[in-house]
């Protein structure tokens, strides 16, 4: 491996004025500097990230700290991120914490080990324990969260209220009144926003939000809670569900199916997330599409600005409605304007 100390001998001059001109030190002349970066790329010297993380002070690596690599938008999310971090020249470290509230703690003391310059949490049920952590992580950090945090806590989210806006309004504009929510039990802060936005909606429409037609499904598996959910919804009289995310969704059109409800003959149903699975159901899901890519690229620039000192906000984005054959027109006359079918 070719070393400052073979370039110093082959230019004929000391390894510290090497070090200076390889570095851009306006102490050495120009014609020096020129000579010595051409006898370096001649003998093909690359150098030592080690060394230049010393000189600067930086390590040029990012921690990345997941806590589900499993959900579905973090794909797409960690994408984003790392297509932007690469483009500024960082690296990413990538730890997977499993929602282990110990395992995060040590995922982040072995970030500071590691001299990261930043750190960006990605938790799709991200719990309020997080705002004990940010006071010990002392380095610019940036979440990606569904979930409420402190104030000072720079977030970058999806819109949910707005998100749930959209759904519920396309459901409006398609002639039903009767108009279910089907929501989970361990996402309570973004489903808050999706049930106001989803009540908001109706009622801005002269609509009263029907408590019997909004259900909370109680198990983990969400899929499970969507296939429990069609009985009772059909009982009540919905016509339409907004649904809090895909998995459901796709359990309650599998229960629609199996029991004879015609989708969307007698019930609509909309998802949220756009999940690989979503264009593949029976039928292909309406659903609201996230921008995730987006969501991660907006993290990582968040966090390069942080790292510069300047004063940045959180951010969050609107969901894109997804139009597929989950839905159509409700008991009252749909406006054609909403007819148009994607995927």
């Amino acid at each position: 491996m070719v070393s400052i100390y073979d370039i110093a001998q082959a230019a004929n001059v000391s390894p510290s004025t090497v070090s200076r001109a390889l570095q851009g030190n306006p102490r050495v002349g120009t014609a020096t500097v020129a000579r010595i970066l051409a006898i370096a790329h001649e003998l093909g010297y690359v150098p030592s990230s080690a060394a230049r993380n010393l000189s600067t002070q930086r390590s040029n690596t990012i921690a990345l700290i997941v806590s589900n690599i499993t959900d579905p938008i973090v794909g797409n999310v960690v994408e984003g991120i790392e297509w932007q971090a690469a483009l500024h020249g960082y690296d990413i470290m990538l730890a997977i914490s499993r929602n282990n509230i110990g395992r995060e703690q040590q995922i982040i003391a072995s970030a500071r080990q590691r001299r990261v310059d930043g750190i960006i949490l990605i938790a799709a049920q991200m719990a309020s324990r997080y705002n004990q952590l940010f006071d010990e992580l002392h380095m610019p950090n940036v979440v990606v969260s569904e979930q409420e945090l402190r104030d000072n806590v720079l977030v970058v989210r999806s819109d949910d209220y707005a998100s749930a806006q959209i759904a519920t309004n396309f459901l409006l504009d398609l002639g039903h009144t009767q108009i279910g929510y089907l929501g989970v039990h361990n996402s309570p802060a973004s489903q808050k926003q999706r049930v106001a936005g989803f009540c908001d909606a109706l009622t801005a429409r002269g609509i009263t939000p029907e408590p019997k037609l909004v259900l909370i499904g109680n198990r983990a598996d969400h899929l499970a809670n969507g296939y429990a959910a069609a009985p009772a919804f059909a009982q009540r009289g919905a016509t339409a569900v907004f649904c809090y995310n895909d998995s459901s969704a796709i359990g309650l059109l599998s229960a629609c199916r199996q029991q004879g409800i015609a989708v969307p003959g007698q019930m609509s149903v909309v998802g949220f997330d756009d999940s690989d699975m979503a264009q593949y159901s029976t039928p292909p899901l309406t659903t609201l599409r996230e921008p995730r890519m987006a969501i991660g690229e907006a993290a990582i620039q968040t966090l390069l600005l942080r790292m510069q000192n300047h004063i940045t906000e959180s951010l969050t984005f609107p969901s894109e409605l997804i139009i597929r054959n989950s839905t159509g027109p409700g008991p009252n006359p749909p406006q054609p304007t909403v007819m148009k079918r994607l995927g």
